[in-house]
């Protein structure tokens, strides 16, 4: 059983276009965000988040030979979070997103092993999952004018919202703006909800043909029954700038909710050889066949479309690897190794879509990814190891697929840096009472986009700079620890990124749609002890 509650802070969006009073647009510094008005009987930013969770896990021998596992499991989750997606201190925006799910899954499977040259499983799951996704959004209709009509000048004085309604008003009053009766506060609202039945039939046999060698084949066949449905509507009428919506445009009768669903199938496998050259190390090889299911985009349905005409067909990839791993030197030195090429159909992504505040997903075509990973451990002694990983992996959206051009033509994949690698060591020595280990640790990783378009502005409908991008970084963590002789007590002083790096992890997001993309800031520096027991 579980349970967890949490309410932190929020996302940090950082403006950078318009910097904060007194500030700048670097994303690690402070950000002026702010709430007004009451959005949703909310009016902090921050995150309020309850999740419970309960799994039962049986096992037992039916023969000599034949056991079998049930995993039964529930999972739940209520969360609302509110937060100032244009990053600066205008009212342009406040958004919040009311969520809440469950799922309830079983899975039971027959294993077979007699110690002889076959073994193998055969099982089946089941996974029910029903959710809602409801986004209240609030303008200033006052703030959102000033930005789309270039009156926002000067990134380093952006103006209160009182001096900004002066401004306006002179201008209407001169005649140079019609008489707009703006709305201090103009309200929108759209859900998401989806409902699915998943059912899985698996098997999988492994053969020794002879003595080193294991021949393995599996397969899984997958039925999904899915139902999605869409609500949107103008909560206090429509807007006095556009006659209707800002972002959304209202289902019938402004909120009746589009429901349809639909039935697909499909098959994945696996094979793999693994031999055995000594007691020392061994070879693999893999060849499988993955698949993520169809989606059923529920801004179709708003439109009238039946599921199954506007379903994405199943994303599939496949994947060929060949490694080898092996100890020498008497345990001291561990070594492994592989290299792997993948290739993907109908690879699911999205686009930001103009004047709609959530991406719309596509199918983004072909893709492919390959590249090398290695791992190397020494430990020279009982107290001590050192450990290096490497990998080079490229993905790459393809030029063509089925003749056309595609989206994403060359793009990288999102948040998949070319070359990463990390060192660390584990050093640590018995005392009267205990132990004291010592472990710093190093991670380096190349230049990464937080977006399948790349931050391209021929890809976007408003900016027209490419700074959504993190470039390469390393962080380095240290850690010291005291551990009792039983280890029942323990204490650790900690300190993350030590050399206080400054980095993103995201860029863009609503405010990119006008042009004005936030950042997200990586953790600074930061240290702390925590304390163990054990029962």
């Amino acid at each position: 059983l579980n349970y967890q509650h949490d309410t932190p802070a929020g996302t940090a969006f950082k403006s950078g276009t318009f910097a904060p009073p007194g500030g700048d647009l670097n994303p690690s510094n402070p950000a002026a965000l702010n709430a007004f008005g009451d959005i949703d009987d909310n009016s902090d930013l921050g995150l309020d988040r309850e999740v419970w969770g309960a799994t039962l896990l049986l096992d037992g021998a039916l023969t000599d030979a034949l056991s079998y596992t049930s995993i039964t499991a529930f999972r739940r989750f209520d969360s609302i979070e509110v937060f100032d997606p244009d990053g600066f201190s205008l009212p342009v925006f406040l958004f919040a997103e009311d969520a809440t799910g469950e799922q309830w899954s079983q899975e039971f499977r027959l294993i077979f092993e007699d110690g002889g040259p076959v073994s193998g499983f055969l099982g089946g799951s089941w996974i029910h999952q029903e959710g809602q996704q409801r986004v209240p959004l609030q303008y200033d209709e006052r703030a959102f004018f000033a930005l789309t009509g270039g009156l926002l000048t000067d990134p380093f004085n952006v103006p209160t919202i009182d001096v900004l309604d002066q401004q306006i008003q002179g201008l209407i009053g001169a005649g140079l703006v019609p008489p707009i009766p703006f709305k201090p506060i103009h309200q929108e609202e759209f859900s998401n909800f989806e409902e699915s039945d998943s059912f899985d039939v698996f098997a999988d046999v492994t053969v020794e043909v002879f003595d080193g060698l294991e021949l393995t084949a599996g397969g899984r066949w997958t039925y999904d029954d899915k139902r999605a449905a869409t609500q949107a509507l103008l909560v206090n009428g429509p807007s006095a700038l556009t006659g209707g919506g800002i972002f959304i445009t209202p289902t019938a009768n402004n909120g009746d909710i589009i429901a349809n669903g639909a039935s697909f199938d499909g098959f994945s496998w696996r094979f793999v050889a693994r031999y055995e050259v000594n007691d020392n190390w061994n070879v693999f090889a893999s060849y499988a066949r993955g698949r993520r299911p169809e989606v059923i985009n529920a801004a179709g349905l708003a439109g009238g479309a039946e599921a199954e005409d506007i379903a994405l067909p199943a994303e599939t990839v496949d994947s060929f690897e060949l490694g080898a791993k092996g100890v020498f030197f008497d345990g001291v030195l561990a070594l492994d190794g592989s290299g792997f090429y993948y290739e993907y159909a109908n690879f699911q992504s999205s686009i930001q879509v103009e004047d709609q505040p959530v991406p719309l997903t596509i199918n983004a075509g072909n893709a492919t990814s390959y590249g090398l990973e290695g791992q190397a451990i020494v430990q020279p002694t009982d107290n001590a190891y050192f450990f290096a990983n490497y990998s080079w992996n490229r993905g790459r959206f393809d030029d063509e697929a089925q003749g056309q051009p595609q989206v994403f033509a060359d793009n990288r994949f999102r948040l998949s840096p070319d070359h990463a690698f990390s060192v660390g060591a584990d050093v640590s020595h018995v005392v009267p009472a205990g132990r004291i280990s010592f472990r710093p640790t190093f991670v380096w990783q190349s230049r990464v986009f937080f977006d399948d378009n790349n931050d391209r502005p021929d890809l976007q409908p408003a900016d027209n700079i490419q700074d959504e991008l993190q470039d390469a970084y390393g962080i380095l963590d240290l850690r010291a620890r005291f551990d009792t002789t039983n280890e029942r007590y323990g204490i650790e002083v900690f300190v993350d990124n030590v050399l206080d790096k400054e980095y993103i992890i995201d860029a863009g997001n609503t405010g990119d749609i006008f042009g004005i993309p936030t950042f997200i800031a990586g953790e600074p520096r930061f240290y702390g002890v925590s304390v163990s027991a054990r029962f």
